[in-house]
């Protein structure tokens, strides 16, 4: 019996897999652009508003190899294209456990999984990137921020409400959370992209959102607002889609996440490598058959909540979808039909020699996914 998906395939005209294409150098675009970042002006002051913060006051420890690219210490070289791919990597043993029946989001178009990612379908023009510790603000730090951004709303600190909770003067609560570098501003007054405005002192904004479905068939919108950083480097937007973005999954609260002190800048694999990672199964991501898969784009993202990492390092978001995964048994409608199932795989973005050092994790629901050479140790 043929599967709804294949029309859907059919109809969209989506590809069978990511394009091919040649890896271009641009590190020194990368390091203009980190040389000249207490440069930046008012317009975007959220990535550098903690810039002169120590990294002892958030607590945390790190042996880099690499030094920090603002320090006028000299840098070790580092090699600014990935290394060459002459052979696939080996595939993986098949998983003994049953994959996944439905991928973990509901969609009707795969458009609905689009948040506006300014890499998708461009990834192979960065060829390195920025880390950053990760970890919850220090309260020292927490202060910092919160006058910071008490500042930009052209308002004043009130007092607290327990640890990492900070009122305003104008009602507003500043929530630090307890496990990553980010803060939770309620309530708002204003929309996502007004409030980012205000704290970037009045720059262009975009927003995107995006749409997830629950097993009855609810809509569940996510919007994301960040600069509007069309004439910029890639990299740099990246950046401020990650670090100088509002995000809100209701009208009352938004999150921010704030970045402590650069870690270094370290080289990152192709798209190719990354998708050849993916097919042999060395990958994060719920269990599947990733040599069947059908990729719809790839794109690169931090992860920024911090659980089981110390650093807030960069991931190849690998965006797919199944023939076999079926709704039928799970949805609570009449019209399954009109939903398909959409996932994530994610491969660390940073070269092999460098993992061992930023120990890359990720979590699904409390439980770690590693997959081949990625599994824990």
């Amino acid at each position: 019996m043929r599967d709804h998906l294949h029309d859907l395939w059919e109809d969209l005209d989506l590809p069978e897999a990511y394009p091919t294409v040649d890896p271009r150098a641009v590190r020194r675009r990368v390091d203009a652009v980190l040389d000249s970042a207490k440069g930046r002006g008012p317009r975007r002051p959220l990535r550098v508003a903690l810039a002169g913060l120590l990294l002892a006051a958030a607590g945390i420890t790190a042996s880099i190899s690499i030094a920090l690219a603002d320090t006028g210490q000299a840098l070790p070289p580092i090699v600014s294209d990935p290394p060459a791919v002459s052979d696939p990597p080996a595939v993986t043993p098949t998983p003994t456990l049953p994959p996944d029946d439905h991928g973990w989001s509901i969609i009707i178009t795969p458009e609905d999984y689009d948040s506006g990612n300014p890499t998708r379908d461009r990834t192979d023009e960065i060829s390195a990137l920025p880390v950053y510790p990760s970890g919850p603000l220090s309260a020292e730090a927490q202060q910092a921020a919160a006058e910071d951004l008490a500042d930009a709303l052209d308002t004043t600190l009130r007092g607290t409400d327990g640890p990492g909770v900070f009122l305003l003067a104008d009602g507003t609560q500043l929530s630090f959370s307890a496990d990553a570098p980010e803060v939770v501003i309620e309530p708002t007054y204003c929309s996502p992209a007004d409030l980012l405005s205000r704290l970037t002192g009045g720059g262009a904004v975009e927003t995107a959102k995006s749409v997830h479905y629950s097993f009855s068939g609810e809509p569940d919108t996510q919007s994301r607002s960040f600069p509007a950083d069309t004439g910029q480097p890639l990299e740099e937007q990246l950046l401020d889609y990650t670090f100088s973005a509002a995000r809100s999954d209701s009208a009352t609260s938004l999150r921010l996440t704030l970045t402590l002190v650069q870690q270094g800048v370290y080289p990152i694999r192709s798209t190719e490598e990354a998708l050849s990672l993916f097919r042999a199964g060395n990958y994060f991501g719920v269990e599947t058959r990733p040599e069947e898969a059908r990729v719809l784009w790839v794109q690169l993202i931090y992860r920024t909540d911090g659980i089981g990492s110390s650093f807030l390092q960069p991931f190849y978001e690998i965006i797919y979808m199944q023939a076999y995964w079926d709704l039928t048994p799970v949805m609570h409608t009449e019209k399954v039909h009109r939903y398909s199932s959409i996932s994530s795989a994610y491969v660390p973005a940073v070269t092999d020699p460098y993992l061992d050092e930023l120990r890359p994790t990720w979590y699904i629901n409390d439980t770690d996914t590693g997959h081949g050479i990625y599994a824990p140790s």
